[in-house]
């Protein structure tokens, strides 16, 4: 028997053994020899399923067989006289990129059970994979973000569609960003099939934008599409200056994000104009006079995207306290009219003379309501033949109430000298009403003719 024949025969044989047969396993774990279905794709691609299918703690371990062509005779050859391990699986298919034409490789497969402790295992579910540079991100409202991952396949199958996604719609899968309505115009893909790797870049970004972003591909293989569960959270963030009091007096300026952008370089504007040498996210300012104006701020590289302008606080606090002297100065300008209003008063009561013996009996009263505006008044004189008026004593003609005229000399031609005989007033003051004659008594004198 020719040494080609026998070791032909060696391997026929050793497959028949362990077909159908439980492979030896380590204590506590059992092994047994599947089944394989082999699916060629492509030229160098073996699909490869081994049943049964198992769940749990348990895994697949895959063998390859070559054949060996006989260099003489090309028509003749033999199979690899021992199976070849090419790794393990979690999955009951892998795909295996050979090295030669698929045809001339054959596999087998065993499926190991009740396992404690699984091996790492690099076939299967492990020759897909996407990979993001990132978990989340944070961008600001207005700018543009790139999101960017790295995939795998396994070897030999072709990437026929990728895309982002944040919507899985049911029934219809993954939808492509750029069929997205809300992304209409504002998405642009950037990839390199041979590297495996994907950038998507979203400008105009929008609060709404804030959302999961998740990378698919799919394969010429009809099973080979992969989705990653994870995605890259991307966050929108504007800009805003909080404002707070420091203990010197001062104010402390603080540009806050609602997320944490990345390694940022902040630029601070007073008045629009940058301020030199101010590049950290809080801004002290010290110098009411000095640092008065109104502030903003933006990251380097988005300058033209700023916070809201802060108000100039410094002239607030001169429009209060201008509001607070108002009531001071209302109350002074209060208090000075009343002190001039009181010096006029007293002026006038200066200026008002004290009438002169014969020039005017009482000279402060008005004739139709016999009082006067500025002094009291003798009130309720009574005519009678006996006194002229009732309320003076008859012989000294003073009052024990009021001061009275004194001195008044009596002429036949006029009674009181400061009033005209005519007309009884006078062209200074108010006069008593006139009264009537007394009787002609001895001694008393002449009756003045009205």
């Amino acid at each position: 028997m020719s040494p080609q024949r026998s070791a032909n025969i060696t391997a026929a044989v050793i497959l028949i053994l362990l077909a159908g047969h439980l492979i030896p396993a380590s204590s506590g774990q059992t092994a047994q020899q599947g089944t394989m279905d082999q699916q060629v794709l492509g030229y160098r691609v073996s699909k490869l399923t081994c049943s049964p299918t198992c769940s749990g703690n348990c895994y697949y371990s895959w063998l390859k067989q070559r054949w060996i062509s006989d260099y003489w005779h090309t028509d003749e050859g033999y199979w690899q006289h021992t199976p070849t391990s090419i790794g393990c699986s979690t999955t009951a298919t892998v795909w295996i990129d050979s090295t030669s034409s698929s045809i001339q490789d054959k596999y087998s497969c065993n499926v190991y059970t009740h396992v404690y402790s699984l091996p790492y295992c690099e076939l299967g579910e492990q020759q897909w994979d996407v990979m993001y540079n990132l978990d989340s991100v944070c961008a600001l409202e207005g700018s543009s973000v790139d999101l960017f991952c790295i995939y795998k396949h396994p070897g030999g199958l072709t990437v026929t569609a990728s895309f982002w996604f944040i919507n899985d719609q049911p029934g219809v899968g993954p939808v492509d960003l750029r069929d997205d309505d809300q992304y209409k115009g504002r998405v642009q893909y950037y990839q390199n099939q041979n590297q495996l790797y994907h950038t998507v870049t979203i400008t105009d970004l929008r609060a709404n934008d804030a959302q999961t972003y998740k990378f698919r591909f799919i394969t010429d293989d009809p099973d080979g599409k992969y989705t990653d569960s994870s995605g890259i959270r991307l966050s929108v963030t504007g800009l805003k200056i909080e404002v707070s009091d420091t203990q010197g007096g001062g104010k402390k300026l603080i540009c806050r994000s609602t997320c944490t952008l990345t390694n940022p370089t902040y630029i601070w504007y007073r008045n629009e104009q940058p301020v030199s040498e101010q590049n950290r996210a809080v801004l002290y300012l010290r110098d009411r006079t000095v640092d008065a104006g109104s502030y903003s701020c933006a990251v380097k590289g988005h300058e033209e995207i700023r916070s809201a302008a802060v108000s100039d606080w410094w002239k607030q606090y001169a429009v209060w306290a201008a509001v607070g002297l108002v009531p001071a100065l209302a109350l002074s300008l209060l208090t000075a009219v009343l002190c001039v209003q009181r010096k006029r008063r007293a002026e006038r009561g200066a200026d008002v003379q004290t009438p002169k013996p014969g020039d005017d009996t009482y000279t402060a009263l008005n004739l139709a309501t016999t009082s006067s505006s500025e002094y009291d008044t003798l009130t309720h004189a009574t005519h009678s033949p006996s006194d002229t008026y009732s309320t003076l004593n008859p012989a000294t003609r003073t009052s024990s109430e009021y001061d009275t005229l004194t001195h008044a000399t009596h002429s036949a031609n006029d009674t009181y000298s400061t009033l005209n005989p005519a007309t009884r007033t006078s062209s200074e003051y108010d006069t008593l009403m006139v009264v009537g004659p007394p009787p002609v008594q001895s001694g008393a004198p002449d009756e003045e003719n009205n």
